[in-house]
């Protein structure tokens, strides 16, 4: 398709998409098709949001953006997704003992989705597994100041971090299992 056949969606105008009343943002194609996006005009992001989002694009490596190597043993990984909306957040910690080193993770998603990812990063770093555990979705959604309709994403933060704590005490468990004298008690601290 030419560029020459693209024409600027006025943000102000109404467009009915068959999926409620939206606001263009981005541009119109010859037959009308949008070819970015829209938002919905009662969904605004809250300036919590959009500054975090902004942060963690301006300098991802600052905010634990990335992954640990997974052949690490002392890595744990929670990975979750929501079918509704299709984002998807990877949630690497870095562990020793119970305690939770550094984080990184990565989201497929929108805004509040990527907000609500680098807000559980600083969330866990340095806490304990139990801490971790006491992490949940609301907290996340109040800080950020999540629209009602995008809560899924600070539930999906919460399921992460339950993933990756779910997959570092069956590691510690079959470590102690394989290493286990016969009649001995695990020790999942370890």
């Amino acid at each position: 398709m030419a560029l020459e056949h693209l024409r600027p969606i006025n943000p102000l105008k109404k467009h009915n998409r068959n999926c409620g009343h939206f606001f263009g943002v981005g541009v119109l194609t010859r037959n009308k098709t949008p070819l970015f996006f829209y938002i919905n005009k009662l969904m605004a992001y809250s300036k919590k949001v959009v500054d975090r989002y902004n942060e963690v694009l301006n300098n991802p490596n600052a905010h634990g953006v990335g992954r640990f190597d997974p052949n690490d043993p002392n890595v744990a990984t929670g990975m979750v997704g929501a079918p509704a909306c299709g984002d998807v957040m990877k949630l690497d910690l870095k562990m020793d003992g119970d305690k939770i080193l550094d984080v990184k993770f990565k989201t497929y998603g929108c805004g509040s989705a990527i907000a609500s990812s680098s807000l559980f990063v600083e969330m866990l770093k340095g806490r304990t597994l139990e801490e971790a555990k006491n992490i949940k979705d609301k907290e996340i959604a109040e800080v950020l100041e999540l629209p009602a309709i995008k809560i899924h994403c600070s539930v999906l933060a919460e399921e992460a971090i339950c993933k990756a704590i779910e997959d570092w005490e069956q590691k510690v468990s079959h470590r102690n299992h394989n290493m286990m004298p016969n009649n001995a008690e695990p020790n999942y601290t370890t």
